[in-house]
């Protein structure tokens, strides 16, 4: 697995360490916290759309890529079924999200990193 991950440029986290990631940054900046994980998210998302467009796609190739790829990232299953490109507008279906499976039960599930990384 540690071969898999290095050569495809990747490293493993567990969903527990990754939640507790988050509730340290919710501890120390309170609602501060979401400001810092989208943030995040957005340089992250900026940094994988440029790699996607250096393949010179279509929108749609560019969409069905991103969605293949954050599914081998195992980030959930997610599918694009609303386009408009000429207005800049779309929506993603996300089944089994990382989020999802990073937050406990009975916290209520918030999409900060996911929405903003897309």
């Amino acid at each position: 697995m540690r071969n898999i991950l290095e050569q495809n440029g990747g490293f493993f986290i567990e969903f527990d360490m990754l939640a507790e990631m988050e509730n340290a940054l919710e501890k120390l900046f309170a609602t501060g916290a979401v400001v810092i994980v989208a943030t995040m998210a957005k340089s992250c998302g900026k940094l994988l759309c440029q790699k996607i467009k250096g393949q010179s796609l279509s929108v749609e190739e560019a969409l069905e890529k991103l969605c293949e790829v954050l599914g081998r990232w195992n980030w959930g299953e997610f599918a694009f079924n609303i386009l408009n490109a000429d207005e800049g507008f779309g929506r993603f279906n996300v089944k089994n999200s990382l989020e999802t499976r990073v937050r406990k039960t009975g916290m209520v599930v918030g999409c900060h990193f996911l929405s903003n990384f897309l």
